[in-house]
């Protein structure tokens, strides 16, 4: 007897070709319907009929003609920017960034502040003010366009990136000592100033997201973003997928025990650890790091010693995530990092050169700049209101 595999219902097969030509839309906007056709291999009778119910669905509209194609100027089309809207929230140790997104992953505004630091309260107030500021400043904009106004209630999930390990299952916090209170009771205390649902992520970790869509080397599905600011941390990409690991700790090089360190790799390996160094070698009182690379350049002894001994520091780290990941690239960040990469970087490979073996791994500064936690908050809460505005437009 022969057994037949039951043929999918029409509805189901139409809301499996609109997500297809939604997804082509989205990366290749403004595109046009023979673009359509060939990145999804569906007929055109099929992306007619389709971009036509889609239209009429609003998740997408025309976007004027292409007059570089040969022929007949054809429309082209993309996603409806102001279906839905999200924000990007970056809680840094002393600024806290935020930014207003639409569907079609537009930036329509940014703002920045001081990091709330009395209690999660305080955290939670500076977040909320700056949303209204993106807001105020979106619409501003956008009366200039005729843009449509964006209220409170569009703005429907936030991804909020913090000093902290975050557990994939359940979100909770931990190891969050930039946090006001080590974070207890944020998530709840932002829910009732936000009102929308939201997601924690390690800021490390969103910094890795923004290298590998907007970094110089995109493309590359192996890497390390290392970060070197406050503290020390790194976001590990695999296989163009971001390692969590269980617990959501991997990456979170600053608590490997060291020798050296007096309290864990915090005190050694970052801000704090160059500000002692620092005073120890007589540059002053109370020496910032912007202000020991600063005399680093120009020649000063003792700042270049100091810039030596933690880029030695650093290449303990750079050889122990080369051994055990062993990514293509390690990229250097953060707000010290980033920064200094043209003195450090040198000491890093003279130092890996003289102390580790077998590193094949290439070493490069970081191409995202200090917006590097907001852009990957912003690129994952665009990819979260988009699978839902994509959901909810292609039911059958």
């Amino acid at each position: 007897m022969t057994t037949r595999t039951p043929a999918g219902s029409p509805s189901i097969l139409w809301s499996l070709n609109a997500r297809s030509i939604l997804t082509a839309i989205d990366e290749l906007a403004p595109t046009a319907r023979p673009d359509i056709i060939k990145a999804t291999g569906l007929a055109k009778t099929t992306v007619l009929q389709t971009l036509a119910e889609l239209e009429r669905r609003g998740i997408v509209v025309e976007a004027g003609r292409d007059t570089a194609r040969r022929g007949p100027a054809a429309m082209l089309y993309r996603i409806a920017p102001s279906r839905a809207y999200a924000l990007g929230v970056d809680i840094g140790h002393r600024t806290t960034r935020v930014a207003l997104i639409n569907l079609a992953g537009g930036i329509l505004s940014q703002a920045e502040s001081p990091s709330g630091t009395i209690d999660e309260r305080d955290t939670a107030a500076v977040v909320a003010r700056l949303r209204d500021t993106c807001l105020k400043l979106a619409n501003e904009r956008g009366r200039a366009t005729n843009a449509p106004t964006v209220t409170e209630a569009d703005v429907t999930h936030a991804v909020i990136g913090v000093p902290a390990v975050v557990s994939p299952r359940t979100g909770e916090l931990r190891l969050s000592p930039g946090l006001p209170n080590d974070g207890a009771n944020l998530g709840e205390t932002l829910r009732d100033a936000l009102g929308i649902p939201f997601t924690f992520e390690n800021d490390t970790n969103l910094a890795a997201v923004a290298e590998y869509h907007l970094g110089s080397r995109t493309g590359v599905e192996s890497f390390a973003y290392l970060s070197v600011g406050v503290g020390i941390g790194a976001g590990i990409v695999l296989g163009g997928e971001l390692l969590r690991g269980y617990s959501g700790g991997a990456g979170e090089i600053a608590y490997l025990p060291r020798d050296h360190a007096d309290d864990g790799a915090e005190p050694v390996i970052g801000e704090v650890s160059i500000n002692r160094a620092a005073r120890e070698a007589g540059l002053g009182n109370q020496p910032t790091p912007k202000q020991v690379f600063a005399l680093a350049r120009q020649g000063d002894e003792a700042a270049l010693q100091v810039v030596h001994n933690t880029a030695e520091r650093l290449s303990d780290t750079v050889a122990a995530l080369s051994l055990t990941v062993d990514p293509e690239l390690i990229v250097l960040g953060g707000a010290i990092g980033g920064n200094n990469a043209d003195l450090l970087l040198p000491e890093i490979h003279k130092a890996l050169g003289e102390r580790a073996v077998g590193i094949l791994t290439t070493i490069v500064p970081s191409a995202t700049g200090e917006n590097a936690v907001l852009r990957g908050a912003t690129l994952l809460a665009h990819r979260e209101i988009r699978d839902s505005a994509f959901a909810e437009a292609t039911r059958p």
